[in-house]
């Protein structure tokens, strides 16, 4: 599996899940013995609790209600994992991309990340939240 050779999991103690209504991910990295907090706009811990009671993990899991363009944390989480929430918080956006091979950027994001080739910078020129 491609994250269990790219993560150091020695190094993650906090996880965060977003979009988490049935708790999947959540459970994938409590099994893994990680701090979690089980996200979703609204709910979660009815819809995602009773996969997390099966596999006794539920000690390591919370739930918070939590909408992802506005997360209430700042440098907490040492992961953040989420399947399909894209669709959820769909923006338009307008701008300019380009690939970065070398530089300050690319260097900082190759130290964390390995496994790189480039980098995809964005400049958006122009957002506009279509909720």
């Amino acid at each position: 599996m491609y994250w269990e050779s790219n993560i150091v999991w020695d190094k993650v103690q906090n996880g965060l899940e977003l979009g988490g209504r049935q708790g999947g991910l959540s459970l994938w990295l409590a099994l893994k013995e990680k701090t979690v907090v089980c996200s979703d706009l609204k709910d979660v811990k009815e819809t995602a609790q009773q996969l997390h009671l099966q596999y006794n993990i539920a000690s390591l899991i919370t739930y918070q209600d939590i909408d992802a363009t506005d997360i209430p944390y700042e440098n907490y989480f040492d992961i953040i994992v989420f399947k399909s929430i894209i669709g959820g918080i769909a923006f338009i956006i307008d701008g300019t991309t380009k690939y970065i091979e070398s530089g300050r950027e690319y260097d900082m994001m190759k130290s964390k990340f390995s496994f790189l080739t480039r980098v995809l910078e964005i400049t958006v020129d122009n957002a506009k939240q279509m909720l």
